[in-house]
């Protein structure tokens, strides 16, 4: 296993809510008939590492990147981590690299968007196409210029030669590399973890290995408040920490981790499918299935923690999917701090939370 923080998102999250304050000051609720309580938890999803990831980077006459992937972004702005590793890797804007994605007629194979892993699968795969092409465009640079590769760095969309003036832009460097320098330049790049030898007839039980899979760590801290009269549970403030090794896209990643700790305050406080002795679904429209909307949760405030590296490019982890862990165990925690139950079933219904109100009642009278 790689990089562990999530003793640093803990503090982070700590720190950023105030909660050795919080739990000194014990403050009460304008209403009456409510109790506030804080609670945490952490958690962890692994970047799946048994899939594999390919993809293609060629540089046009134009000097634009064309990123040939299979990765597929799901609403996540993978893409656009993508187009960051490329860019990055080949000195040119990020506006100028052209994702193509998508098309089983020309893009090559990856493993999917799922289990965690595009930044994981897809951005190793793409860092290795960007270094390829950038190891062809080094190679051109230093027959055109004259020069020993070592000298050149790739910077503005052009080819520089380190300590002097001379340069040759993108544009002109492909020209004269299609017919002097090597041909058109295309990196290549596939990536898959391997699998450890084993001798499959002694195998007994689960097969787990840690090296095919990155975990990203994440620490949530919910502020809640329940009305003991009705049960209704309330979050009032959330804050959400991660471990992400090397951050590639701050903004996309802060829209991840909200996005996740949404869908995981849905599944502590709302969200049940309902069946009958039929089997048959009772709620089978959003009318009946409730989903957390804006009206329903505050502002999720993410914190990105960096520094414990993991496998993926430049060190990074995966994002989304790990912070629908914590959120049901941290208001499960903060309802236990604030009417003293545990509440185990999930969601935490307003008549569940009052039916664990009335045990205690019923515990403390015997």
């Amino acid at each position: 296993m790689n990089g562990v923080g999530v003793k640093d998102a803990l503090i982070g999250a700590a720190e950023r809510v105030g909660y050795k304050e919080f739990r000194k000051a014990k403050r009460a609720s304008a209403d009456s008939n409510s109790r506030l309580g804080i609670g945490m938890a952490v958690g962890l999803i692994p970047s799946v590492g048994i899939h594999a990831s390919a993809a293609y980077i060629k540089l046009n006459e134009d000097g634009k990147v064309v990123l040939i992937t299979g990765t597929q972004d799901t609403g996540s702005g993978a893409q656009t981590g993508l187009a960051m590793i490329a860019a990055e890797e080949l000195g040119v804007n990020l506006s100028d690299v052209i994702i193509k994605s998508g098309d089983t007629d020309f893009a090559p194979w990856d493993g999917g968007a799922q289990g965690s892993r595009t930044t994981f699968g897809g951005g190793n795969a793409v860092l290795m196409a960007a270094r390829d092409a950038k190891e062809q465009i080094l190679r051109a640079a230093s027959y055109v210029l004259k020069v020993d590769k070592g000298r050149i760095i790739l910077e503005d969309g052009a080819a520089h030669v380190m300590g002097s003036d001379i340069s040759i832009r993108f544009p002109d460097l492909v020209g004269r590399a299609q017919f002097d320098a090597g041909g058109p330049i295309v990196g290549r790049g596939f990536f898959v973890r391997e699998f450890p030898e084993y001798d499959r007839d002694s195998l007994e039980g689960y097969f787990f290995v840690p090296s095919l899979h990155d975990p990203t760590f994440v620490a949530h801290i919910a502020e809640v408040e329940v009305n003991v009269l009705t049960g209704k549970v309330r979050v009032t403030r959330y804050v959400a920490a991660q471990d992400l090794g090397r951050c590639i896209n701050p903004l996309g990643a802060e829209g991840q981790i909200q996005g996740g700790a949404v869908q995981g305050i849905g599944y502590a406080l709302y969200e049940e499918m309902i069946h009958d002795e039929a089997g048959l679904t009772v709620n089978p429209s959003f009318g009946d299935y409730k989903l957390p909307t804006i009206a329903d949760v505050p502002p999720i405030e993410p914190i990105i923690v960096e520094g414990h590296y993991g496998s993926g490019p430049y060190g990074a982890k995966g994002v989304g999917e790990a912070n629908i862990v914590p959120p049901a165990g941290a208001i499960a925690n903060a309802v236990y701090d604030a009417v003293g139950v545990r509440v185990r079933s999930l969601p935490m219904r307003p008549e569940r939370v009052l039916e664990a109100m009335d045990g205690l009642a019923s515990r403390k009278d015997d």
